[in-house]
């Protein structure tokens, strides 16, 4: 199993709740691109709006089931906001051009950060590397820690390898795309082991995303008006 390592050393489990973690990890993965842009690797090509396009298309597929536990205006609502990311994201991810292309994890959930018996923190499983921008990771990683996050809108832009994306239109719209909540549905129209997670997710989640993406939409409005 292939393992990138940060010679950090601690010794407790990794959690996107624990402050320390979420800036640990995402150095790990500065680190490990850092390296990853002076190898030649045979990598494929990553394409986000291609596979975020499908991952809508597929949830739209799964509206009659999704409505029997969700409202439709709640639904209709996550799939306003697909759309909306999306547009703008096509619009300005020619941006992401200008960033020197690396070999990204491609998935940075938190099982894939571990830790060894003396503390060091490691990075496990790329199935999914590709060769793309790392803001690619960035922005999985900045996905995944939102929700630990109060007013995420402006929190992620502490983190230092995020600062430089607080004025990036491209990530600012993918970051209101629900990648999250098509994903998990999409998932449970196989198997529905786990429902109520992803319902309190859609349900229970839904006033606070819609705060944050608010926030990021009138950051964007206030850009484009400069």
């Amino acid at each position: 199993m292939a393992v990138w390592t940060n010679f950090r050393r601690k010794r407790k489990k990794f959690r996107f709740s624990n402050d320390k973690d979420r800036l640990e990890g995402i150095q790990l993965l500065e680190s490990f691109h850092d390296v990853s842009e002076n190898l030649s690797i045979n990598a494929p090509v990553f394409n986000q709006s291609k596979k975020w396009k499908e991952r809508l298309s597929l949830f739209k597929k799964n509206f009659s089931y999704v409505r029997q536990y969700v409202s439709e205006d709640i639904i209709k609502e996550w799939i306003r906001w697909g759309e909306w990311s999306l547009e703008g994201f096509d619009k300005y991810q020619s941006l992401w051009d200008k960033e020197k292309k690396v070999i990204i994890h491609g998935d940075c959930a938190h099982h894939n950060f571990l830790r060894r018996a003396d503390g060091t923190l490691t990075l496990i499983d790329f199935d999914l590397m590709a060769n793309a921008p790392r803001c690619i990771d960035y922005l999985q990683y900045a996905n995944r820690i939102s929700p630990h996050l109060e007013d995420a809108a402006n929190k992620l832009w502490e983190v230092p390898q995020l600062q430089r994306y607080q004025s990036d239109l491209a990530f600012l719209h993918a970051l209101t795309y629900p990648t999250d909540i098509f994903r998990e549905w999409n998932r449970l129209n196989k198997s529905s082991s786990q429902l109520h997670s992803v319902w309190k997710m859609t349900v229970e989640g839904f006033s606070e995303r819609m705060e944050m993406n608010e926030k990021l939409a009138n950051r964007i409005s206030s850009l484009n008006r400069n």
